[in-house]
């Protein structure tokens, strides 16, 4: 899989760009086009913008349900151009004229399941991904309520979209300049994120890594030649690691399997990285050898929190996808009973099914059971907030 955003502003050449870069790729394109023609002008720009696409190139339409559409689109051998994200993102804030004043778009059931699943989805698209968006904060300040709450949500969707790109380029004056290649460009550590800090470089080998991380008082991750701080966490995401531990291990009783929380850590050993993961389970008697670090997951579960998400479902998701026997990756929200599971498919593939609320069971195809999202949500604060 390959993918990236190309941003720029109106009339800047960013539709061109990925045009361009989609005919590059030699792959069967389709364009996932997001535009609704609801008067004469929008129409004809539409009328212009398939004019100029080559002939072979397929449209399909998805004003609303992306994910879906790209769920059932994407493939080896294809490559997807959605064309636009910042339209598709206007769409779904139809419905905020009705939000009361300062109220925030999450409000919006439509909008918070379709960003949702568009941010769940994207990492484990098969083929090339092309996505392209308004950069739309450079200017004034909108004037009204509605206009000010479309530039934030479309400002922090690209932040969240080009978190979890390897490549994103920015457009002007139709001039492409490349901000980020491979997963190291703009990646923060935890702390980094949570305070808004820039980058701390930590380039090292992983021995010395660890003999310098003997000497630190935190705690730290290890990814493609970097340290990364964990975030210290809150008592919500306390609770739900500790639930999730439980849950698996009651079901997981009498078999050879074992779960471990976060004090235990995972080596990746192809890459000699080094992850502190919320919760994970391995069966493997290598495993059952080693004390410090094990090596071989066949589960891992991380419960989101608003500075490592990006992270969680990124570059670390990336690299969990690397562990050979891993069958199924679980995304727990904080802020809500909800649950992802990515199961691995026969063909490599990874296979996402949700569940929501306190009622709800997550299937877990991989081990024949469910986890009860009131086991994994339960005893919590009335107001995780």
């Amino acid at each position: 899989m390959t993918y990236e955003l190309i941003l720029g502003g109106a009339r800047s050449g960013k539709s061109r760009e990925a045009e361009r870069r989609a005919a590059a790729s030699g792959l069967a394109v389709t364009v996932i086009a997001t535009a609704e023609a609801l008067d004469d002008e929008m129409a004809a720009r539409i009328r212009r913008h398939q004019a100029d696409r080559p002939a072979g190139w397929r449209t399909v339409e998805a004003p609303l349900a992306l994910a879906a559409a790209l769920r059932r689109e994407a493939a080896p051998g294809r490559c997807l151009l959605v064309d636009c994200l910042t339209l598709w993102l206007a769409n779904l804030l139809a419905d905020a004229v009705t939000l009361p004043p300062g109220a925030d778009a999450d409000a919006l059931p439509a909008f918070r399941t379709e960003r949702d699943a568009l941010l769940a989805t994207l990492p484990v698209l098969p083929g090339r991904i092309i996505l392209v968006a308004n950069e739309v904060g450079l200017g004034l300040v909108p004037e009204t309520p509605l206009g000010r709450l479309f530039r934030d949500e479309a400002g922090r969707l690209n932040q969240a979209v080009a978190a979890l790109c390897p490549r994103v380029v920015f457009v002007a004056a139709g001039l492409p300049l490349v901000l980020k290649e491979g997963w190291t460009a703009s990646r923060r550590t935890h702390r980094e994120i949570a305070m808004d800090l820039p980058a701390e470089k930590h380039v090292m080998t992983v021995d010395e890594f660890l003999a310098w991380e003997a000497d630190q008082p935190e705690r730290w991750e290890f990814f493609n030649g970097e340290a990364f701080m964990m975030a210290g966490g809150s008592d919500v995401h306390n609770l739900i690691c500790g639930n999730a531990y439980m849950a698996l291990r009651n079901s997981l009783h009498g078999t050879p399997c074992s779960v471990f929380m976060s004090d235990v850590r995972l080596r990746l050993a192809e890459a000699g990285d080094l992850f502190y993961s919320d919760v994970f389970v391995t069966c493997s008697d290598a495993d059952r050898a080693r004390r410090q670090v094990k090596e071989d997951p066949v589960l891992i579960a991380e419960v989101l929190s608003p500075s490592t998400e990006a992270y969680d479902r990124g570059g670390k998701f990336a690299a969990y996808r690397r562990f050979a026997g891993l069958k199924t990756v679980l995304f727990l929200s904080q802020d809500r009973a909800h649950a992802e599971c990515y199961s691995r498919t026969a063909e490599g593939g990874w296979l996402l099914t949700e569940a929501s609320g306190d009622s709800a069971g997550l299937a877990l195809p991989a081990f024949g059971f469910a986890l009860p999202l009131a086991e994994l949500y339960r005893d919590l604060p009335a107001d995780p907030a």
